[in-house]
């Protein structure tokens, strides 16, 4: 008993929320096929940068229905939209 004469329950704590992760996961590779591609080079250095990421939305989209979890979408989406904007800049450059 507290002083007030209340009870003084901890305060559980916030599950982690591991979709995040999964996330952080998947831009990590995102940024390892970036890094794969300007060891390749310029031209070819893109197509492999482009070919990875297709084949990684992909798989995204068949983990998300494989696993019913919309954070594999999240994923999937965000792999395309950030590889999409990094090839376009890189290529233009």
């Amino acid at each position: 008993m507290d002083v007030n004469n209340q009870r003084t329950t901890p305060i559980p704590p916030e599950p982690k929320k591991p979709g995040m992760k999964l996330v952080g996961f998947n831009l990590l590779t995102l940024l390892g096929y970036g890094a794969l591609s300007v060891i390749a080079g310029k031209g070819e250095g893109l197509i492999l940068y482009a070919l990875l990421i297709v084949i990684h939305f992909l798989f995204c989209i068949c983990a998300a229905i494989y696993k019913r979890n919309w954070m594999w979408v999240l994923s999937a989406f965000l792999i395309l939209a950030i590889g999409f904007s990094t090839c376009v800049g890189s290529g233009s450059l």
